[in-house]
């Protein structure tokens, strides 16, 4: 059913000339090891998938640098949110255990912080949020 509908989106999508991201999920569904996301991109045949990272739930998998080092030309957005390691937490970066600098020296997306994710809170947390994207693009 999945690769149905994976292909009547990448049919879309053709047509439209456009690429489609997959993202990473939480840990116990289809797509949460990154091996996983490049396996249903070569299934697919579609050249123009490409992806999305959440941060979150990479941090909730098992961390694959190598990996995500491979995938990075082709990370094209990123979820960014941070966690303890422990739960889809969705906190403002730097509040949780992502290693920021870590991650962004393996995927070079420092300068392509496009989506934050957080659930809760209000202004406090965007303004965490602003602070964060504006200390990463700091030389």
């Amino acid at each position: 059913m999945a690769s149905l509908s994976l292909n009547e989106i990448c049919e879309f999508a053709s047509e439209f000339n456009t690429e489609i991201c997959l993202e990473n999920t939480l840990p116990g569904h289809l797509g949460c090891f990154l091996e996983e996301l490049l396996e249903v991109r070569e299934k697919s045949g579609f050249r123009k998938i490409k992806f999305c990272l959440d941060t979150g739930h990479y941090n909730l998998a098992e961390p694959n640098p190598d990996m995500l080092s491979e995938m990075a030309p082709d990370i094209t957005e990123l979820h960014i949110h941070d966690n303890n390691g422990d739960k889809d937490s969705h906190l403002v970066p730097g509040l949780g255990r992502i290693d920021w600098k870590g991650l962004f020296a393996l995927t070079g997306t420092e300068e392509r912080l496009n989506v934050f994710e957080i659930m809760h809170g209000g202004a406090a947390e965007i303004r965490g949020c602003l602070e964060f994207a504006a200390a990463s693009l700091q030389p």
